[in-house]
């Protein structure tokens, strides 16, 4: 990983909690919302929207610390971790509203969409206009029936809605909302990536793990419990 390269070359420490923090949450956001901050960087910079997050999140804990009515006063005083609250949410809230504005445009001169495009965000703006052409679609070149009993015929476009597929009981069976890795390895061992365009979330846990098994095993490196 380039960053953790740079790290090295630098001879420099590196806090991997910061790192493993940093790599999610660009990770989640590209997912989420098919945008990257780019907060895993080789500066390790401040980006706005990710120490907005982690000031909403610390708020949060905070609320299960303290009496409900201490930080209600502080609600509605507007001090200490409620005040850092209410900014970081105003924070968050833009930012995910400009990811929006962004992807209804985007969406807007396309007439369908790539796998390697496809994100939450766009199956819920998908769903909320009901625009079913910008979705992944195919032209029948002849006559045909689906699996479904459905007549198809020559010339007609078939959409296909890739986050419903990802969640249908019909195709993956009753625990098709559970997280099972083996869905995905063919029995050779090998990634079926077909499968893996329907359930996205899957590749966010195995770049964390391939992160931290780069993170031990890159030469250079001495870790330590801090």
């Amino acid at each position: 990983m380039p960053v953790l390269e740079h790290v090295v070359n630098l001879k420099t420490e590196v806090d991997l909690e910061n790192v493993l923090q940093r790599f999610d949450y660009d990770h989640i956001c590209l997912l989420a919302l098919g945008f990257d901050p780019k907060t895993l960087s080789a500066e390790f910079s401040n980006v706005p929207s990710k120490v907005a997050f982690d000031e909403v999140d610390e708020a949060l804990l905070y609320r299960n610390i303290l009496p409900v009515s201490i930080w209600k006063l502080q609600r509605w005083l507007q001090i200490g971790e409620e005040k850092k609250l209410s900014k970081g949410l105003k924070i968050v809230d833009d930012f995910v509203y400009n990811c929006i504005s962004s992807k209804r445009e985007k969406l807007s001169s396309k007439t369908r969409v790539e796998d390697d495009e496809f994100d939450l965000l766009t199956a819920f703006i998908v769903e909320e206009k009901g625009e079913m052409s910008v979705l992944k679609g195919k032209t029948a070149i002849k006559s045909d029936v689906l699996p479904s009993g459905d007549d198809v015929d020559e010339g007609a476009r078939i959409f296909i809605s890739v986050y419903s597929m990802g969640r249908m009981e019909e195709i993956w069976g009753k625990d098709c909302l559970e997280f099972k890795p083996e869905r995905w390895i063919s029995e050779h061992g090998d990634l079926v990536q077909w499968q893996l365009t329907y359930f996205g979330i899957i590749k966010l846990k195995w770049w964390r793990a391939k992160l931290a098994a780069q993170a031990v095993t890159l030469s250079g490196f001495t870790l330590k419990m801090v």
